[in-house]
């Protein structure tokens, strides 16, 4: 029975093998490795769909590692956007990576490998073994253009900032662990109703762990090394870097937060503490993302502000502390990475087109691209918040659970960031439907690409006018955080 609820795990460990085994004995085809990755990838996919409806939740290895409805939702939609960033990337791989093509499948399957981890994550240690499992192979993916001089320096400062978000968990973890005597988050409201005099103690780990994920998440003002990465490493990398880990950190603090520090003493207030931090860290993102995206001239660093005023929105729902802001939260990050990995997908064929990654070598695209073109205006419109499509559907939930949790002045904020930042979107397919193209050659998607066309597409217009997705959200919610 064990191995059924390890199932996923093990599947996407045994496909990171075989990809390194591949590589190393000499078989560097290309399409070989797109194959076995596409392969595993879905056989966990089946499996986990499989585990959702048979299995009942448990917690294995006395509870360390949490296998449940909300976890396999997390892996199912982890497994996706890997997917989608295997197929997407393709062809960039096969002109800018050609030499360590096997390098990289292998190393975003462990890198997601890393991130189930922490969708299942019970206990202090766990937590941290999982962030480290995903941390480290995305420094190697982020310097991974040898010969380009900015992907090096990406790599130095996400591995360094990456490093102090480490220390900064550690810190807190300790201290936590220290105060309430268990590192096992399920009891960790037990454990608190006899806290008295290291309250300032559990409040001090708190905010730090707290602090360690914002980092992760690059949520401002802890965002300072996403804009320089996003631009430095190459562009297949930065696609996938921008979506799943932050999946896999905000489904850690939905654990921590929903979990771990729901249920606390009254005369502590610490759920109203952190309830504050997370409104201020979300008003912080959606502002400081929106406001500096707007003055940006290079695409990767504009879609890196984006990806910053995103998790401010999604903070809204965490802000909400209830199971309609859970449903919210999980249904939005579905829209959200979709739609964004959709535009990734345009951004890194025009740029290989181009050879600049500048919004102005954009010019004349849709001319040259129609359908990509017509895929990247659907994802930013989404991503702007625009009805009836999927991101207007998952705002609206975000900001109806903070309503009804009476927070309507960081509501109002949302929604006036979300008008504001229809300004760099527009500005960028003004760009691409207005100005004369400089070159009339079309540009061609490949096999692969059209499938992860048709998935962005289909997530972004079918689920925004019929999102049978939330229904899945609000059953995964209500077992979590049924409170």
């Amino acid at each position: 029975m064990i191995y059924q609820y390890l199932s996923i795990e093990l599947i996407i460990c045994i496909t990171g093998l075989v990809l390194l085994a591949m590589d190393a004995v000499g078989v560097r085809k290309q399409g070989a490795m797109v194959g076995v990755s596409v392969l595993g990838l879905v056989l966990a996919g089946l499996m986990g769909v499989v585990n959702f409806k048979t299995l009942p939740p448990t917690g294995l290895f006395n509870g360390s590692y949490v296998v449940d409805h909300l976890s396999i939702y997390l892996k199912e939609l982890m497994l996706l956007i890997t997917l989608m960033s295997v197929l997407i990337s393709t062809e960039y791989v096969s002109q800018k990576m050609e030499h360590n093509a096997g390098e990289f499948y292998a190393l975003v399957v462990f890198v997601l490998l890393g991130m189930i981890f922490m969708a299942s994550a019970g206990d202090l240690v766990t937590i941290f073994i999982a962030l480290e499992t995903t941390s480290m192979p995305l420094y190697v993916l982020a310097a991974a253009g040898k010969y380009d001089q900015r992907s090096a320096e990406a790599g130095m400062k996400f591995f360094l900032l990456g490093a102090l978000a480490s220390a900064f968990y550690l810190f807190g973890a300790a201290m936590l662990f220290g105060s309430l005597g268990t590192m096992y988050l399920a009891q960790f409201p037990i454990a608190m109703q006899s806290v008295t005099s290291n309250q300032p103690a559990v409040i001090l780990g708190m905010l730090c762990v707290i602090t360690g994920f914002s980092f992760k998440v690059a949520a401002a003002p802890f965002h300072m090394w996403a804009p320089d990465t996003y631009q430095g490493a190459p562009t297949a990398v930065t696609a996938f870097l921008s979506t799943g880990p932050k999946v896999a950190g905000v489904a850690v603090l939905l654990r921590l937060l929903m979990g771990g520090f729901f249920v606390m003493r009254q005369d502590m207030s610490l759920r109203l503490d952190w309830v504050l931090v997370i409104s201020a860290l979300s008003l912080l993102s959606m502002t400081v993302g929106n406001l500096v995206a707007m003055h940006q001239g290079n695409i990767k660093r504009m879609m890196a502000f984006s990806g910053i005023a995103h998790m401010g929105y999604i903070f809204v729902g965490l802000s909400a502390a209830s199971a309609k802001g859970v449903t919210a939260v999980i249904f939005y990050q579905f829209l959200y990475t979709i739609a964004n990995l959709g535009a990734w997908g345009v951004i890194m064929l025009f740029t290989l087109r181009t050879g600049s990654d500048e919004i102005s070598s954009f010019a004349g695209m849709s001319r040259r691209a129609p359908g990509l073109s017509m895929l990247l205006m659907l994802a930013f419109i989404s991503l702007a918040g625009l009805p009836p499509l999927g991101g207007f559907v998952g705002k609206f939930y975000l900001f109806a659970a903070a309503w009804e949790s009476g927070l309507p002045w960081l509501v109002v904020a949302g929604v006036v960031n979300s008008v504001a930042s229809l300004y760099y979107y527009l500005g960028v397919l003004r760009v691409v439907y207005f100005q004369p193209a400089e070159d009339e050659e079309p540009v061609l998607m490949s096999l692969p690409f059209k499938f992860a066309y048709a998935i962005a597409l289909f997530a972004i217009v079918v689920l925004g006018l019929f999102p049978p997705m939330n229904e899945w959200a609000f059953n995964v919610a209500t077992t979590f955080a049924s409170r």
